[in-house]
């Protein structure tokens, strides 16, 4: 009867030996998790603000083209006006 009360207990100190492991572990896994979540947040923040430094680039970019095309546009409207009024005057003279 000793002998199994010695197994019994050794038994309950081994299964708190084991739980006391997997407590440890789970700490040590979840340290890590925050770990990955703190780096994942800085990753996330880094993409976001180069998604918003290549957006500002773009808008620009846009700005840019869009003030050359309108001067084009510009261009191209006075051009066409000095053509009409050139051929209309020598439409006059030839009359």
């Amino acid at each position: 009867m000793v002998i199994e009360f010695l197994k019994a207990y050794g038994l309950l100190l081994a299964l708190i030996g084991l739980i006391f492991a997997l407590a440890a572990t789970l700490i040590s896994c979840v340290s890590k998790v925050k770990k990955l979540e703190k780096t994942v947040l800085e990753l996330k923040k880094e993409f976001l603000d180069k998604i918003d430094e290549i957006n500002r680039t773009l808008s620009e970019e846009q700005k840019k083209e869009r003030r050359l095309l309108n001067e084009s546009m510009s261009n191209l409207s006075q051009s066409v006006t000095r053509a009409v009024f050139s051929i209309k005057t020598e439409n006059k003279k030839g009359e």
